[in-house]
């Protein structure tokens, strides 16, 4: 019997081990056997249930290095609401520097009042920072299928007879995307590839026919410098937006602390008053005090759920930051805040990740 594929994830199917992937009972590998469904892609689909992924990091390398052996087109994908979480410097050189396109997903969770040219403008930096020289740059919203017959028509042009490799870290909305295109080339309107927030959800290389060759989707590489690399699919709920961000916005004085679940302690220390615009998931509770009551209030609920969502088994750790005004604080996979003036801050966050500052990138 030929070996099969999950058409979910891409994973070999096997009915051996049901902890591992691809795994589907024997007895339903007799039933519909071009169109199996993993165990872990079934409860995804079906009960939004998440199953932990099985492939390490070394895979995605592997996969990852093995484009660089053909003459390719990577399609990177990165998420605009999570830039830096999204970043892959080191994508050029595991594929041996094939011709790159750049998808900027997710445009529809920004406010509509950016203007795009703006937007690509200030990207153009950060791709420079990241060791990536895109010859085609979109902006673009998989989910609402922004922009999708425009790149379609652009891949038909330049596809020259290569294969067509989609790359890019985890929930970066590289499945939605190919759903997205699977829809406007045919008349399937289900979804084809499994679409959760779970990282490492494609768990091998999928395959779909595309002209000459095909269109390849990779599995997502999980970025340890990102919150949803630590949280539960509790706190995924949370954290993850799904539809435009409405910023709350915050007028602090110094020695003021804003709590974003238990994930985030950010304290101003010094400066006037200051406008802290937050970007981040509505349901993501905050809470704003006074400095010295912070020790207070963490003894208050130590033992109810008023700091949720947190990371597991995480450490904390303090880094203080000087933002020289209209900057923006990003907090890998869960969002950033816009400082409006000069400050002196001090972000308390899981030792496992990093804030960063950059140049504003709204307004």
């Amino acid at each position: 019997m030929s070996e099969l594929y999950c058409i979910g994830c891409g994973s070999k199917i096997q009915s051996e081990d049901k902890f591992k992937a691809g795994y589907v009972p024997a007895s339903k590998m007799k039933e519909n056997s071009e169109d199996l469904v993993c165990h872990r892609c079934f409860r995804l689909r079906h009960y939004n249930e998440i199953i932990p992924s099985t492939v390490s990091q070394d895979d995605y390398y592997e996969i990852l290095s093995s484009i660089g052996q053909e003459d390719a087109l990577v399609v990177k994908i990165i998420d605009l609401f999570d830039i830096e979480g999204s970043m892959m410097p080191e994508l050029a050189k595991l594929t041996n520097h094939q011709e790159l396109i750049i998808l900027l997903n997710k445009r529809d969770l920004l406010p509509k009042s950016i203007n795009n040219q703006k937007l690509l403008h200030r990207m153009q930096k950060v791709f420079s920072e990241n060791n990536l020289k895109p010859s085609k740059v979109f902006v673009m919203s998989a989910k609402k299928k922004q922009s999708i017959d425009e790149i379609v028509d652009y891949l038909e042009e330049h596809q020259k007879n290569r294969n067509i490799y989609i790359v890019g870290a985890s929930n970066v909305g590289k499945s939605t995307f190919i759903n997205a295109l699977i829809h406007s080339l045919t008349d399937v309107k289900n979804e084809v590839i499994t679409v959760s927030h779970q990282a490492g959800t494609t768990q091998n290389v999928i395959e779909i026919p595309f002209l000459e060759k095909a269109i390849i989707d990779t599995p997502g590489l999980i970025n340890p410098n990102q919150f949803l690399a630590y949280v539960d699919q509790k706190a995924m709920k949370l954290m993850i937006p799904k539809k435009e961000i409405k910023p709350r916005v915050y007028q602090l004085e110094a020695n003021q602390t804003l709590f974003f679940g238990g994930l985030v302690e950010l304290t101003y220390v010094k400066g006037e008053s200051n406008s802290f615009a937050c970007y981040v998931n509505q349901l993501l509770p905050i809470h704003r005090t006074k400095t010295s009551n912070v020790e207070r209030l963490k003894e208050i609920h130590q033992e109810d759920d008023f700091f949720t969502p947190s990371t597991i088994d995480g450490k904390m750790k303090t880094y203080t930051m000087q933002v020289r005004g209209k900057e923006e604080l990003v907090l890998p996979g869960l969002g950033f805040i816009s400082i409006k003036e000069k400050a002196t801050i001090q972000v308390t966050l899981d030792e496992r990740i990093t804030p960063v500052l950059r140049e504003k990138l709204i307004g």
